[in-house]
């Protein structure tokens, strides 16, 4: 399949880029590693005569890591993030979820960026993102910028909270807190996961002060329910059982599902609940 012709533009700054999707509108989006929107336009999903070449932006292009967070570009592909040592040493987890996404070749180009802004169900980095509470910057054409929360910016599938006139320019993630520990876990049996599960925890003598329980790949947007959380918060060795058991039927009768080519609702409920037990499990016996 060919990708139907149209014209690039080549953005020489943020507000550039939105200028330009601004002057464009529906006909354009937004340019850099390609590997969502390629083939959404090779299928024939979408009519585009404009692209908005952002990989050389060089704000968008950089990571960074002080005592407020790590920052990291929205055009820094997914192997920067796996060859960067400083995320490697405060953030390991996160830099072993990015390393797993598809293979060398689409990591090479693909961006953390724009994966969010695709707003793909079975996105595993906004999982991990609302389990460590993540949030993102968003720019508009007139060079002011809003820090909205990973939590809610999905509003359904492929549907990013943004407006026509607005880009993601960073992804920020919090430090690793002393005490805090993040597992990640997913199951795949086909090219997207049918289950993804990210835990944040962290204890102070032996017992639960803060949880964070997220599930993706098995509704129409990743979730978590504070329910959920505060069930975990203040579980002790003695209680990790129980308050596990409560934690997963919570989280497998909130959610909201549907069946399709992944399972049925019964199947995914079943993988709910047994995953949200087993990564919680993980987290918290790693933090007691």
């Amino acid at each position: 399949m060919l990708v139907p012709p149209f014209e690039m533009h080549v953005a020489k700054s943020v507000e550039d880029a939105i200028l330009l999707r601004s002057e464009f509108g529906d006909d354009a989006s937004f340019y850099c590693g390609g590997t969502e929107l390629v083939l959404v336009m090779k299928l024939g999903l979408t009519d585009l005569a404009h692209l908005i070449d952002i990989k050389h932006v060089d704000e968008l292009r950089t990571i960074s890591i002080d005592d407020s967070g790590i920052r990291i570009g929205a055009a820094v592909t997914y192997r920067e993030i796996e060859n960067n040592p400083l995320l490697a040493a405060d953030r390991p987890e996160f830099v072993s979820m990015i390393s797993g996404i598809a293979n060398i070749r689409v990591r090479s180009v693909g961006t953390l960026g724009g994966n969010l802004a695709f707003a793909d169900p079975s996105s595993d980095p906004a999982t991990y993102l609302l389990a460590v509470g993540g949030e993102l910057e968003i720019g508009s054409a007139d060079g002011k910028r809003r820090i909205v929360p990973m939590d809610g910016f999905h509003t359904g599938p492929y549907q990013p909270n943004m407006q026509d006139n607005e880009m993601i320019v960073s992804v920020r993630l919090p430090r690793n807190v002393t005490g805090g520990v993040v597992v990640h876990e997913r199951m795949k049996l086909k090219e997207r996961p049918n289950i993804t599960v990210a835990v944040f925890a962290s204890a102070v003598k032996g017992k639960v002060t803060q949880a964070r329980v997220a599930v993706g790949s098995v509704g129409l947007v990743p979730v978590r329910f504070d329910e959920v959380d505060a069930t975990l918060v203040g579980i002790e060795a003695s209680t990790l059982d129980e308050r596990l058991l409560r934690a997963a039927t919570i989280a497998r009768d909130s959610i909201s599902l549907f069946d399709d080519a992944n399972g049925s609702v019964e199947y995914k409920r079943h993988l709910v609940d047994h995953f949200v037990q087993k990564v919680a499990r993980k987290a918290i016996e790693a933090v007691l």
